[in-house]
């Protein structure tokens, strides 16, 4: 019965997908864009770093966008002759400042294509930080404001939770260690405010970007760092105010601005929207392949999760072990790997490293680009490859490690009245028992293997890295870099975005600047969302990811 129903599923769910792919291409071949056009990008919430496979994502009208199509679709505008000019429609962005890096380096390669582009903003902030909203913003030639918005840039700030005094109102006791001073992620659990390490660290962050902040303003609106300095320092500001300082050029709504595109365009539709433009690319038919691997979330064991109802995901060593192994069985001339990780799982981090490793011993390129964060483990799965790029806002280094856990006997007996009782059938039974504190058995043993897991990270980061250990140490210990100072100190080895690491990996893999490449994502879909998500959003990779996607499903199911 069960081999009836799976039957009549697979019959279904393949009706399905042809119908999926033949209502595409329908659609498709009609998805003329009219010329001249303004290819409009609305940028509200997040950009995720990969193709999103929820189910959200799939009955969504607009799928969310990624970091990689909008940068995609604003360097292929600036080439197209269809396009005139970029309107950015910023809602309430939810960026990174290394995000917004990409962002720009794509729009200063349109820019200089002489065509126009624009920024609307609707506020920089509604009672609420507005340094993103307007750093994206400042990517366009001229910036329009709405009248009761605000432009809220009012510089950078860290603030964290502490629990310290919650678990001992709750009689649990944390107990964590750590490798070296500055790793301090267990802080949140024991402390009550920031440590010394903790706030010379995140002291040295905040520096670095806040002046990245500003020599952005001062760049983009053609004013000295003092000046933008100042406006940071004295902010909010009204739009009236804002206008009237020349940190924007008009106050206006929309109407307004779609008065001027219609102006410049000479038609009452003069937008195209980029999803609309994405369908209206012809297909890569590079003869070339790149593999596009994008790692995003927390590092994990296993297979990756994603939430079927959002656009979370994470880092399964399962999923992504397959992932160079396929690329490596598929001989693609290299790959590109993004990451955007703030680390997990130790074991799990090393066995995506190892894969990395045997990619470029196999003679098979492997560079990364770093997004926001690519820390702890994200710098551990990322420290192999041939060549490094991030962005100088981006969150990277965090080489060291911390364990413990919490101790709940007394939470359990005083709130729960629940008691526990035990027997062990031999002496270090208990040994990862976390009811109670760790004695002195249970200490040493978090001691040692602190210790080990610490002295593998720096010394596999030293052989990457051609350092010594002694080197390594000295800018491992737990501590977090800007990508600016991570350049300085060794632990990457160019500034830039997801196009320097390309042109980067065509060197390596001897592909001419000139030669169109194909891009194959891994890893490959291998759930029905996923697969009907591929089908209808890629459409130079309609057949590879049918055809990939149904076999990974079937093997599944089996």
């Amino acid at each position: 019965m069960k081999k009836i129903l799976l039957g009549f599923f697979l019959c279904g769910f393949s009706f399905f997908l042809v119908a999926v792919v033949l209502s595409y291409l329908a659609f498709s071949a009609k998805t003329d864009i009219a010329s001249p056009s303004a290819l409009i990008i609305t940028i509200d919430g997040p950009l995720v770093e990969g193709d999103s496979d929820s189910l959200e994502a799939l009955l969504a009208e607009s799928p969310p966008l990624s970091l990689h199509s909008v940068s995609t679709a604003i360097r292929e505008a600036a080439v197209d002759d269809r396009i005139s000019g970029i309107i950015l429609n910023i809602v309430d962005p939810q960026l990174g400042m290394a995000q917004i890096q990409e962002i720009e380096e794509a729009m200063s390669q349109f820019r200089m294509s002489e065509k126009w582009t624009i920024a609307f903003m609707e506020s920089a902030g509604v009672q609420s930080r507005g340094d993103g909203a307007y750093a994206l913003a400042l990517c366009a030639q001229e910036i329009y404001l709405a009248p009761p918005g605000s432009l809220n840039i009012i510089g950078l700030r860290s603030q964290s939770p502490f629990f310290a005094g919650l678990f001992e109102k709750l009689s649990i006791k944390p107990f964590f260690d750590r490798r070296k001073e500055f790793k301090s992620g267990p802080d949140v659990f024991t402390r009550e405010g920031y440590s010394p390490k903790h706030r010379e660290q995140l002291s040295d962050i905040l520096s670095d970007l806040q002046i990245t902040l500003e020599q952005h303003i001062a760049k983009r609106r053609n004013v000295n760092s003092e000046t933008a300095r100042t406006w940071i320092n004295e902010g909010p500001y009204s739009a009236t105010d804002a206008k009237a300082k020349g940190m924007v050029d008009q106050v206006a709504y929309f109407d307004s601005v779609r008065d001027e595109l219609r102006k410049r365009i000479g038609r009452d539709n003069p937008t195209v929207s980029i999803h609309r433009y994405m369908q209206s690319l012809m297909p890569n038919l590079g003869q070339r392949t790149i593999a596009l691997i994008t790692a995003a979330g927390t590092i994990h064991r296993g297979r990756s999760d994603a939430d079927p109802l959002s656009s979370q995901s994470s880092i399964g060593s399962t999923t992504y072990t397959k992932a160079f192994r396929k690329a490596r069985e598929d001989k693609v001339s290299g790959v590109l790997f993004r990451i955007d990780s703030g680390g997990g799982s130790y074991v799990a981090s090393d066995l995506i490293r190892r894969e990395v490793e045997l990619t470029r011993k196999a003679g098979i390129p492997v560079v990364v680009s770093m997004g926001n964060v690519a820390a702890s483990g994200g710098y551990f799965i990322a420290m192999d490859a041939n060549h490094i790029v991030a962005q100088p806002s981006t969150i990277t280094g965090s080489i060291g490690v911390y364990s413990g856990g919490f101790a709940t006997r007394e939470f359990f007996k005083n709130y729960l009245g629940i008691t526990f009782d035990s027997f062990n059938a031999s002496p270090n039974a208990d040994i990862f028992e976390t009811l109670d504190p760790p004695d002195k058995r249970r200490q040493a043993l978090l001691k040692t293997t602190l210790d080990r897991i610490y002295k593998d990270f720096v010394g596999k980061m030293a052989s990457a890295r051609n350092k010594t250990f002694a080197q390594a140490d000295k800018v491992a210990k737990g501590r977090i870099w800007s990508g600016k100072k991570a350049k300085e100190q060794g632990l990457i080895d160019e500034l830039g975005g997801m196009n320097t690491a390309l042109d980067r990996l065509k060197i390596l893999a001897k592909i001419a600047p000139e030669e169109s490449i194909l891009f194959q994502s891994y890893p490959i879909p291998d759930t029905p969302w996923a697969i009907a998500r591929k089908t209808l959003t890629s459409g130079s990779k309609i057949s590879t990811a049918l055809r990939n996607g149904i076999q990974n499903f079937l093997l599944t199911i089996e």
